[in-house]
Order: C-alpha cells, then structure tokens, then sequence
C-alpha cells in the first residue's frame, strides 16, 4: 500500500500557559514514537487564556487562580497502513483529521476487518467507562440520601431533645414563681 499522509489537529486546555505547553510537546514526542507513524511537521500554536461564555454568548469573568488556557497543534504524519492511522485517531483523539493523499484506498477484507475490530474494541472500552461512570455516579447519590436522612434524622431528634428541654425548664420556671 502507498503511504498515508494525513493532517491532524491536536487540542489542549490546561493550566498554566508554559505547563500546557510542555504536555503538550510531551504528547508530540509520545506520537512521533508510535509504531508505523512518522512526524512530517508540527506547529504548536502559543497558548491563549480560554474564554467561557454564558448562554447568550458573553464573556464570563474567570478569578486569576481558575483561569485555563487552550492550545493546539497542527500536525503532518505518515504512516503505510490505514490501520495505523485509525489507531492514531483512537489513541490520540485529534479535534481534526484530514487525509491528504493518496486519493483513494483499496482495502483487503482482511484490513477492513482490522479496522472494524478496532473501532468495535474501542467501543466496548468506552462503553464499560460510562457504564461504569453511571454506577458509580448513582452509588454516591444515594450514599448521600442516606447521610441526608442520617442528617435529618439526627437534627430531629437534636430538635426534639432541645424542646424537651426547653419545656422542662419551663415547668421549673413555673414551680419557683409558686
């Protein structure tokens, strides 16, 4: 098969701006070192404070302690079988792929079926993270009604207690003036 050269963008959002960009020349190394991938040219775009925006598309004013900033890198690979450059895609997550050449592809059965376990086995992964995700999510919910109710309970019984009291010192009250 020809080779592959494709065009990737990898995106960061991170804190602080020099930080992020280390990971990210470190992510970059990582890549270069991948088998089957070969690193043409790359631009890392300076990191630029990250802007969030309200529902109506205002700038929302972020304390200096919690600011984040975003970064980006344009990236050129080679690599000789499709199979690696989808793998890439999974690994890696770039925002952006674009196939640069050849044209087109003539696919075996057997690389397509490569491909389609890939992206199957991937699925699954992602599919037992969220499942997992939600779980857990639901088990601490209700670990916090039980501590809610544990809460409410002991301030009813705190209330009940401090009436007890209050009523007691009333009677004492009412016994003196007699």
């Amino acid at each position: 098969m020809t080779e592959i050269k494709a065009d990737i963008i990898i995106e960061m959002l991170g804190r602080p701006a020099a930080h992020l960009k280390k990971v990210m020349e470190e992510f970059l190394k990582k890549l270069g070192t991948e088998k089957g991938i070969s690193i043409i040219k790359r631009k890392i775009h300076t990191p630029k404070k990250y802007k969030q925006k309200d529902k109506e598309g205002n700038v929302i004013e972020i304390p200096k302690e919690q600011e984040f900033y975003s970064t980006f890198a344009d990236v050129e690979i080679e690599t000789k079988e499709i199979f690696d450059l989808i793998r890439i895609v999974f690994a890696y997550m770039p925002s952006h792929v674009e196939v640069i050449s050849p044209n087109e592809f003539k696919l075996e059965n057997f690389d397509l079926s490569a491909v389609l376990n890939e992206i199957t086995k991937k699925m699954h992964s992602y599919d037992a993270i969220a499942k997992n995700a939600i779980l857990e999510n639901r088990a601490l919910a209700n670990r916090l009604m039980q501590m809610q109710q544990i809460m409410q309970g002991q301030q009813t019984t705190q209330g009940q207690g401090q009436q007890a009291m209050q009523g007691k010192q009333k009677s004492a009250k009412k016994k003196k003036k007699r």
